[in-house]
């Protein structure tokens, strides 16, 4: 697909120093290249993610920033070389370094990078994919299903379709996520942590299952039943597996 050759471009336009290419757009995980035997942990990407969030200057060209990963080493610092692919697009490509003086190098990846995209033709597709970066709840195929939340405990990612019909305004929209808010914060209590809640309302039913692997917090048309909820859970978890290559990046290339 448009992502594994995204990833390809991103590992072959590679340098010595260069131990992470990670490339996002807006609050979304594109692609990711590290160093073999080098591993980022999710919280020192979510950093990432903020860092590029928090200002708009990135925009105006290419920039060279010492960066810390605490999680990956709290006492020292990387190089990230930060830009977007165009200023009018929200394609942005992160360049961790280990050497603060290989900015024309690193620079000279970028380069390399957006001319493999282009050349293999993926750059225009990438673009498209990025139009409609959200999935429909109906593709699951589940009925009585409105909405789901899936995160990846060992990679830290998550999924989750477009929030849609019943809830279409603002208040709706926050109303939900509210109560996986709450469910949240049962399953995670600190003196009684739960596994499994279903919660039946008057609009709708919710259902939160959290493992050592996952955590899955569901919604429910207030129609279905609790076993329904639990037969459809299961299928819900197949749909999951069977499209994890596509919904998240598991196993990342290397250098």
């Amino acid at each position: 697909g448009v992502r594994d050759i995204v990833s390809t471009c991103l590992q072959q336009a590679k340098a010595k120093s260069l131990v992470f290419a990670i490339l996002l757009a807006k609050n979304q995980l594109v692609s990711l290249v590290r160093k073999k035997d080098l591993f980022l942990h999710p919280i020192d990407l979510h950093l990432l993610f903020n860092l590029i969030s928090s200002s708009s200057s990135f925009r105006e060209g290419e920039a060279w920033t010492p960066i810390c990963l605490p999680k990956f080493n709290s006492s020292s610092f990387f190089s990230a070389h930060i830009s977007y692919l165009e200023q009018d697009t929200d394609l942005c490509l992160l360049l961790i370094s280990t050497d603060r003086e290989d900015f024309f190098t690193v620079s000279d990846c970028k380069r390399k990078f957006q001319e493999r995209l282009k050349k293999r033709g993926v750059y225009h597709g990438l673009l498209e994919a990025l139009r409609t970066p959200l999935y429909s709840v109906s593709q699951v195929g589940i009925p009585y299903l409105r909405h789901f939340i899936y995160k990846s405990k060992s990679s830290g990612l998550f999924t989750s379709p477009e929030i849609e019909a019943p809830y279409i305004t603002e208040k709706e929209k926050e109303r939900l996520l509210g109560l996986y808010q709450y469910l949240h914060s049962c399953a995670h209590n600190s003196s009684r942590p739960l596994t499994n809640i279903y919660y039946t309302g008057s609009h709708e039913n919710l259902l939160a299952w959290v493992t050592n692997a996952f955590e899955l917090y569901v919604c429910f048309s207030p129609l279905g039943t609790k076993a329904a909820a639990v037969s459809a859970v299961q299928k819900l978890m197949r749909w999951i597996r069977k499209e994890e290559d596509r919904l998240f990046i598991l196993t990342p290339q290397t250098y």
